[in-house]
């Protein structure tokens, strides 16, 4: 429905959501391994987010509830993370 244009982006996510029967162990595990996939050229240049933090800002399209964890520890500012919600 939302390829044809009768369903909104929001309407969607929301329908896929729950398909997918989230739970907060879920959340967990799945930090668990991006924490593990952070590349290390991001790791490298953890002084420079912290420095430039005012002027960084992420766009993604990953929710917020598994970006947010990770980006907090480079200094980030929580207000410049824009992400769907769960």
């Amino acid at each position: 429905l939302a390829m044809q244009g009768r369903y909104s982006y929001r309407e969607s996510l929301a329908e896929r959501m729950k398909m997918l029967d989230l739970n907060p162990h879920f959340l967990a595990e799945a930090l668990a391994i991006l924490r593990q996939k952070i590349t290390p050229s991001f790791l490298r240049n953890r002084d420079f987010f912290q420095k430039n933090a005012d002027h960084i800002h992420i766009i993604t399209g990953a929710f917020i509830e598994l970006v947010w964890p990770i980006v907090s520890t480079f200094g980030l500012k929580r207000e410049q993370v824009y992400a769907n919600r769960l």
